[in-house]
């Protein structure tokens, strides 16, 4: 679906994500219940998706061309990425005790293997004995990341949506999903409160197929209240744990959590799990830069290590770039040259002044990956000693 008509670039999930907060915001005061559909593409069932798929072309049986599109998304193969890559020689023993991607990121080829290799991994066998390509036998699950998967399970749910959306609209609400996440919000005050709603939700889902669950601990509500020029978050949900004090603890405590974004009633920022899952990366990274320095250097004492550090080439994977801007075939640019650095930029343009908190969310990031990387560099000299000459 295109941000707008005149500009042609498709929404993504900060669009979306935009499109709750506005509407929450203008709402007022308001109740918001969050739920996700346990392990959804793994359970769409292949007989309903077929039916689904022949009521929307007004048929009783699919055409040969759609059939084979159908068969090649059920009865699909794949391969584990991680035993490809061992196969291709871009993963294996990096230590004594440990695996790990031989080259970085940015080295890996796009294309992993030519229609040749391709045809020795049909055939090859994984690091348990077991065949690498392997079959979907199950009468349910279609792949993500395939092209069409997302239409497919956006269509699987169009009964569902429309139910839902018909039970907000009596809320006087608003019912939103991106795929398995869903969203509900109605004004307060209202004759529903979000545990009926959530149980809506759980009863409705499961007439889509019985393989189809929100789990009780997926669920999460809150109240929005205004006061004054801006909107205060209370969670509803309690976790199943109470504090040291004795106080129950609260999913979204600090607001909404939505496609990766937290709402808090006045700005909007980067989820905390996200921004912790960017610096173990970074310590992940820095390891592996530290044992490549290391075999660069095997005769640099530890501190004329760290004085060879390259460490504006290390923090390029996750800061700043050049040019921010979409592949195309004169700039040369592919989506290897984006970084989470990019993606905050380009959510923090777009949620305007509500979201000019997320850059500041990555303000120490340059300074945290230099001492991660220095600290990575240490321990590596201590674990090889330099070689003596």
């Amino acid at each position: 679906m295109p941000v707008s008509k005149i500009g042609g670039k498709n929404k993504s999930n900060i669009d979306f994500a935009k499109d709750a907060f506005d509407y929450i915001s203008d709402l007022g005061n308001c109740i918001v219940v969050t739920a996700d559909i346990k392990s959804y593409f793994d359970n769409i069932d292949h007989s309903k998706l077929k039916r689904i798929w022949c009521e929307l072309l007004g048929t009783t049986r699919l055409p040969d061309d759609h059939y084979n599109v159908f068969r090649n998304v059920t009865s699909y193969r794949y391969m584990d990425y991680v035993e490809v890559c061992r196969q291709l020689g871009f993963f294996g023993q990096k230590t004594e005790n440990r695996e790990g991607f031989l080259i970085g990121r940015k080295q890996m080829p796009i294309k992993l293997a030519d229609n040749n290799k391709l045809k020795e991994l049909f055939s090859a066998r994984d690091s348990r004995g077991g065949r690498l390509l392997k079959f979907n036998n199950f009468t349910r699950g279609i792949p993500q990341g395939s092209p069409i998967s997302d239409v497919l399970a956006n269509m699987y749910l169009l009964d569902f949506d429309a139910r839902c959306q018909e039970f907000a609209n009596d809320l006087a609400g608003k019912y939103f999903r991106y795929s398995d996440d869903i969203l509900m919000v109605f004004p307060t005050p209202s004759e529903h409160t979000h545990s009926s709603v959530e149980n809506y939700l759980r009863q409705e889902i499961e007439l889509e197929g019985s393989h189809l669950t929100i789990q009780d601990r997926k669920f999460a509500s809150l109240q929005y209240k205004t006061d004054g020029n801006r909107q205060h978050a209370t969670p509803l949900s309690p976790l199943n744990a109470v504090t040291d004090k004795g106080n129950p603890r609260f999913k979204m405590a600090n607001g909404l959590e939505y496609l990766g974004f937290r709402y808090d009633g006045h700005k909007i920022f980067v989820k905390n799990s996200t921004i912790s899952n960017l610096y173990r990366k970074i310590s992940k990274s820095a390891l592996a830069e530290a044992m490549k320095h290391r075999k660069n250097y095997p005769n640099a004492s530890e501190e004329e290590l760290v004085k060879l550090m390259q460490f504006n080439t290390f923090f390029q994977k996750f800061g700043r770039v050049e040019e921010f801007e979409k592949p195309n075939k004169k700039s040369g640019k592919s989506y290897k040259h984006w970084t989470f650095r990019t993606y905050t930029l380009r959510a923090s343009e777009t949620f305007g002044p509500r979201g000019d908190k997320i850059m500041g969310q990555l303000s120490k990031c340059r300074e945290l990956s230099k001492k991660k990387l220095e600290d990575k560099v240490r321990l590596v000299a201590t674990w090889y000693p330099a070689q003596k000459m």
